[in-house]
């Protein structure tokens, strides 16, 4: 017995209907599916494309932190900062680096714990443009450490803005 007299199909052109029947039905599936998200979560005035969490708007992709703060270092780039929120902006205190000079400092931050992902960025500021770097270098329970560099030529002495955003890590 042939695989076509199996399924009950006694013609290519019956196995092609079956075929054409078989997407129709996956397709209107998936249509009901996303219908169904949409209005569960994303109520019936609002796209997907625009999502608010707890802490987390997410706009056309973009994600963006709430209750985000603003740091400023006391006495010099190695002075620790202590910065309770999951995102922000540290400004450094303006001390002298010299060229290639590079300068630690803890951000005590009760958000944090030991598996997250902690980023860290250059932000805008007066400070020389491509000039620095920053990276963290040790992430524990309520707090990280941040490296920050000289990458210019010669000594520098400016306030320099680093943003963060903490990024929760497996909990498993």
């Amino acid at each position: 017995m042939t695989a076509s007299k199996k399924l009950g199909l006694t013609t290519m052109e019956g196995h092609a209907t079956h075929i054409k029947w078989l997407w129709v039905i996956a397709l209107l599936s998936v249509a009901m599916f996303v219908t169904v998200c949409y209005y569960v979560y994303a109520g019936q005035q609002q796209d997907l494309s625009t999502r608010q969490f707890n802490n987390v708007d997410v706009t056309d992709g973009t994600v963006h932190v709430k209750n985000g703060g603003l740091y400023n270092q006391a006495t010099s780039k190695a002075t620790g900062v202590t910065a309770n929120t999951p995102s922000g902006v540290i400004t450094t205190f303006n001390t002298a680096m010299g060229a290639s000079g590079i300068a630690t400092f803890v951000v005590t931050n009760n958000k944090v714990k030991v598996d997250d992902v902690v980023v860290v960025s250059i932000g805008a500021s007066g400070a020389t443009a491509g000039a620095y770097s920053a990276l963290v270098t040790e992430v524990a329970n309520g707090s990280f450490d941040i490296t920050l560099r000289n990458e210019s030529g010669g000594a520098l002495t400016e306030n320099i803005n680093i943003n963060y955003i903490l990024l929760g890590g497996s909990r498993t």
